[in-house]
C-alpha cells in the first residue's frame, strides 16, 4: 500500500488551515453567547462591564471634541469634585482605536464593547502565534501556544473583568525582542536596532491597555533577565548575548527616548495618587495571593474539571483564583523543565530555561504558604504595591505555559512521522478541549442603555448642577453607582456617586441607599466644594 506525501507547500497551507481552524474554534467556544446574539449579549455583569465601558466611551467623546483633553483625567461623571478619578484604576488609552473605530461608524457603546471583546481575543490569538513563531516553534506548535493563551479558563474568568482582555502588546514585545536578537546573530545590525526600538512603545500600550498587564509584563521581564543573567556561566550564550547587547542597545535606547513624553503624560496622575493614597495593605492583599490549590482551580463548571471546584471551599474570594487551564500546560512545563538540563542545541536549551525559569520565579514570588510570602518584598518594586489581585498573575504564566506547550508540539513535529504530525495537531486542539466551560453572557446591550436613557432623563428634569443618586433600596450598591455614572456621562451633568478599583480617601458614600444630604454636603465639604447647587435623586 503506497503512502502519500504531501508537498511542502500543501502541508504548510494544511496546517496554517488547522491553525486558523483551532483560533476559530476557540473564539466560538468563548463568545458563542455574544456572537450568536450579534453583539446583543455582553459577557460579565451591570458592575465591572459598565465600567469598562465607561472608560472606552470616555475616551471616544474626548477625541469626538466633547471635553478638552486637558481634563482627560479627570471627568465629572465620578466622584465629583476630585480631580484625576481615571487614574483611580484602569484607563484603556491603548485599546481606544478599535472602539473608536466601532463607534466612529455608529454602533451603540454596548455593541461596539462586544465587537471590541471579540476583537481582543482575535488579537490575543494572532499576537501569540506571532510571536511564537519568532521562537521558532512550527506552525502547529505556535498555535499551540496561541490557543492556550487566548481561550484558557483563566482568560474566561477574568472576562467580567475586561480590562484584563488586551493582553496581546505583551506577546509582541516577546517577538520583536527574538527578532531583534536573530537579526543580529545574522549580521543585521540595523534591523536588530529597529526591532529593539520597537520594544519600548509596545511595553507602554501594554500599560496604557491595563495597569495591571502592563505591570506584570515588566515583572516578567525582570525575572527572565536575572534568568537570561544566570544563563550566561554557559560560554555558548555569553558570547551572542554580548554580541546582541552590542549591536542593538542603541535601538532600545532610541525607543526609550521616544516614548518619555507619553509614558510622563500616562504615569504621572498614577504617580501622584499612589503618593497620596499608598499602596494596598497586607490584608487587603493576602486574599487573592496565589496559594497551592489555586493552580488546581478550574472555572466553575468545567466539563472535564468539574470534580476539582471542591476546592473552592478552601480559598477565600475564590472566583480570583481560578489559575488552572488544565493538565496539559502542566505536562508541557514539567517536559520544559527537562530540556532546561537535556536539549544539545544550546539555543533551544537557553530559551527554555527562559521560558520555565520566567515561569517558575512568578509562581514563587507570588506564593502564600501560611502566612509568609516573597511578594511581600517583590511587591516593593514601583508601581507593584497597587496591585490587589495577584492571582492575575495566571494571565501572564499563560503566555509562559503557552510556550512551553508550543515547544512541545515542535519537538513532536520535528520527528517527521505521520504519527508525530498527527500527535501534534491534537495537542493543539487538546487545550480547547481541556478548557471547555460554559462562558455566559447574562449582560443585555439593550439594558444598559434603558438603564442610563431612564436615569438620564431624570437627571435632565433636576435642577441642580450636580447630583448624587441614592437607587432603589434593594439594589446592589455597585450598579447604583455606575447607573449614576453612565447618566451623568449622557448628560454632561457632574455626579457625586463613584465606583472604581480603589476608593478615594475618605470615602464615605460607598453604600448610596443610606447616603443623605448632610453626607453628601460633608463630602463635598471635605473636598473643598461649599458651592455646588446638587440634587438628591432616589430610585423606584
Amino acid at each position: 500500500m503506497s503512502t502519500i506525501r504531501l508537498e511542502r507547500p500543501h502541508k504548510a497551507a494544511i496546517e496554517w488551515m488547522l491553525v486558523a481552524l483551532a483560533g476559530a474554534c476557540g473564539v466560538l467556544l468563548l463568545h458563542r453567547h455574544t456572537l450568536a446574539s450579534g453583539g446583543a449579549r455582553l459577557p460579565g455583569d451591570l458592575g465591572d462591564t459598565r465600567l469598562n465601558l465607561l472608560f472606552l466611551e470616555h475616551g471616544f467623546r474626548t477625541l469626538r471634541g466633547d471635553s478638552p483633553w486637558h481634563s482627560f483625567w479627570s471627568p465629572t461623571w465620578s466622584f465629583f469634585p476630585l480631580t484625576e478619578v481615571l487614574a483611580r484604576s484602569d484607563n484603556l488609552i491603548g485599546d481606544l482605536p478599535l472602539y473608536v473605530t466601532l463607534r466612529g461608524l455608529g454602533v451603540d457603546p454596548p455593541r461596539a464593547f462586544s465587537a471590541w471583546v471579540v476583537s481582543c481575543t482575535i488579537l490575543n490569538f494572532a499576537g501569540a502565534l506571532w510571536a511564537a513563531r519568532q521562537l521558532g516553534q512550527s506552525r502547529l506548535g505556535a498555535g499551540a501556544s496561541a490557543v492556550l493563551f487566548a481561550f484558557a479558563m483563566p482568560r474566561a474568568q477574568q472576562l467580567n473583568h475586561a480590562q484584563l482582555l488586551p493582553q496581546f502588546w505583551m506577546p509582541l514585545c516577546v517577538g520583536v525582542l527574538a527578532r531583534s536578537v536573530r537579526a543580529a546573530l545574522a549580521d543585521q545590525p540595523v534591523r536588530s536596532r529597529r526591532w529593539l526600538f520597537l520594544l519600548p512603545p509596545l511595553a507602554l500600550l501594554q500599560f496604557a491597555a491595563g495597569a495591571y498587564l502592563g505591570c506584570f509584563l515588566a515583572l516578567g521581564a525582570v525575572f527572565a533577565g536575572v534568568v537570561a543573567l544566570s544563563c550566561t556561566g554557559d560560554v555558548g550564550f555569553r558570547a551572542p548575548l554580548v554580541r546582541w547587547l552590542q549591536v542593538a542597545w542603541p535601538g532600545l535606547a532610541s525607543g526609550l527616548a521616544a516614548i518619555a513624553v507619553p509614558t510622563w503624560w500616562l504615569l504621572r496622575p498614577y504617580v501622584r495618587l499612589r503618593a497620596l493614597g499608598g499602596g494596598r495593605s497586607h490584608v487587603e492583599v493576602a486574599a487573592m495571593l496565589p496559594r497551592p490549590l489555586s493552580y488546581l482551580m478550574p472555572m466553575p463548571g468545567a466539563v472535564f474539571y468539574d470534580w476539582l471546584t471542591p476546592v473552592a471551599r478552601t480559598l477565600p474570594l475564590s472566583w480570583e483564583h481560578t489559575m488552572f487551564a488544565g493538565l496539559l500546560p502542566l505536562g508541557a512545563l514539567g517536559w520544559l523543565a527537562w530540556q532546561t538540563q537535556h536539549q544539545n542545541a544550546v539555543g533551544q536549551r537557553v530559551l527554555a530555561r527562559l521560558l520555565f525559569g520566567t515561569w517558575a520565579l512568578t509562581v514563587l514570588s507570588t506564593l502564600l504558604l501560611g502566612r509568609e510570602s516573597a511578594w511581600w518584598i517583590v511587591s516593593l518594586l514601583p508601581g507593584l504595591t497597587a496591585l490587589r489581585a495577584v492571582t492575575r498573575i495566571a494571565l501572564l504564566q499563560l503566555l509562559l505555559a503557552g510556550f512551553a506547550l508550543g515547544a512541545l508540539v515542535t519537538a513532536c513535529q520535528q520527528r517527521r512521522t505521520k504519527g508525530a504530525w498527527i500527535l501534534a495537531t491534537a495537542l493543539m486542539f487538546l487545550p480547547l478541549i481541556e478548557n471547555l466551560v460554559e462562558v455566559p453572557a447574562n449582560l443585555g446591550a439593550n439594558e444598559i442603555l434603558e438603564r442610563t436613557q431612564t436615569l438620564a432623563a431624570h437627571v435632565r428634569e433636576a435642577n441642580c448642577s450636580a447630583f448624587f443618586y441614592t437607587g432603589a433600596p434593594d439594589a446592589l450598591d455597585v450598579v447604583t453607582q455606575l447607573d449614576a455614572m453612565s447618566a451623568s456621562m449622557e448628560t454632561g451633568r457632574p455626579t457625586i456617586n463613584g465606583y472604581t478599583g480603589k476608593d478615594p480617601e475618605g470615602w464615605t458614600l460607598r453604600e448610596p441607599a443610606h447616603v443623605d444630604r448632610a453626607a453628601v454636603r460633608d463630602w463635598l465639604h471635605r473636598n473643598g466644594d461649599d458651592h455646588t447647587d446638587f440634587c438628591l435623586l432616589t430610585g423606584g
